[in-house]
């Protein structure tokens, strides 16, 4: 059973289909760019959120969309190639699209954090030590910024290999 409707999922498919079959971008420098800046994005928004009293929804936002277009695409690809589906979904998503969500979810959640305590800095009236905060903080986003280069480079240049490789065993 789909929420999807007939067309929408024909849609799904022909899009899953043409990826399958062209696997290799066309310009990797230009994608790399492309997944790079989405990445960062995300990544610098979610931090700066957390520098600011109505940054929490946002960052659960985002949080909830990448969750979501994970989601998404694993089941979209079970839903269109059944067994080899999960396999697809398993390779188009690891180990890259892991990391990516376990270090979006710590950054969220250290934005939650300073969320917080600028909130209770401000209505409650506690001291605060801004410069530790804020260098702990920075760290968090030097350090999610490295990782988020690294995986996004392993799935421009690796992704299309691992796949390349998961089609030509599931033809077998």
């Amino acid at each position: 059973m789909s929420i999807l409707d007939y067309e929408d999922m024909q849609l799904t498919k022909e899009v899953l289909d043409r990826y399958i079959t062209n696997i290799n971008p066309d310009n990797y420098i230009n994608t790399l760019t492309n997944n790079f800046t989405i990445n960062i994005s995300i990544l610098i928004i979610m931090w700066l959120m957390g520098l600011s009293i109505i940054g929490l929804p946002i960052t659960l936002f985002l949080l909830f969309f990448k969750s979501f277009t994970i989601s998404f695409t694993i089941s979209s690809f079970i839903a269109n190639y059944s067994m080899k589906g999960i396999l697809y979904g398993f390779g188009y998503n690891f180990p890259h699209q892991i990391i990516l969500m376990i270090i979006y979810l710590y950054v969220g959640c250290y934005s939650v954090k300073v969320s917080f305590l600028l909130i209770k800095a401000i209505f409650k009236k506690e001291k605060l030590d801004f410069k530790l905060i804020m260098n702990r903080y920075l760290l968090v986003l030097l350090l999610s910024i490295f990782v988020v280069t690294i995986m996004t480079i392993v799935e421009t240049f690796l992704l299309p290999i691992v796949m390349n490789y998961l089609v030509k065993l599931t033809i077998l």
